[in-house]
């Protein structure tokens, strides 16, 4: 699967966020240490992002974006995920 010229490995249980649609925070959950995050948005501009996190669950506080399609690219591991989320 290639979308913004990334590629995911792993399996989907790999990584969650959820709730999706998502309102004010994000929650990720990783089989492994979730090394960075970025959420990045339709334009392909990064929105959030954050390292060195070394935990399996992160919550990410998104009520400042607007309205619209982001996606959450999750480095866990030897984990990289692309994940779609819309915020409400």
């Amino acid at each position: 699967q290639n979308c913004a010229g990334i590629t995911t490995f792993g399996n989907q249980s790999d990584v969650l966020v959820y709730p999706n649609p998502a309102q004010n925070n994000l929650t990720i959950d990783a089989a492994q240490s979730i090394n960075e995050i970025y959420v990045i948005d339709i334009l392909g501009n990064t929105v959030i992002q954050q390292k060195s996190i070394n935990e399996k669950s992160l919550q990410i506080d998104v009520s400042i974006l607007p309205a619209g399609i982001y996606f959450v690219k999750v480095n866990a591991g030897t984990t990289q995920k692309l994940i779609r989320i819309i915020k409400q």
